[in-house]
C-alpha cells in the first residue's frame, strides 16, 4: 500500500493486527467509522453494515481507496 491507497479494514482491536500481517507493514492511521458511515463504491453508495453481510469472517479487508491526481 503506497500512500495514495488507503484499505478500509471491518473489525475492532484485531484490525490493526491483521492489517499489518496482510500488508506487511503497519497502518498509517487508524479510523474507527459508525456502520452506517455511507460510502461510495462503483456508480452508488453503500455502508459498512450493508457491505459487512458480504463477509463470513473478520477482520477482513473491505476495500481501498484510491487517490488520484
Amino acid at each position: 500500500m503506497g500512500p495514495e491507497n488507503h484499505p478500509h479494514v471491518f473489525g475492532d482491536e484485531e484490525a490493526i493486527e491483521f492489517f499489518t500481517e496482510t500488508f506487511q507493514q503497519p497502518p498509517m492511521n487508524c479510523h474507527e467509522y459508525p456502520l452506517d458511515f455511507e460510502l461510495s463504491r462503483g456508480n452508488g453508495v453503500i455502508t459498512f453494515r450493508e457491505m459487512k453481510k458480504e463477509f463470513e469472517s473478520f477482520p477482513a479487508v473491505a476495500g481501498y481507496f484510491t487517490r488520484i491526481g
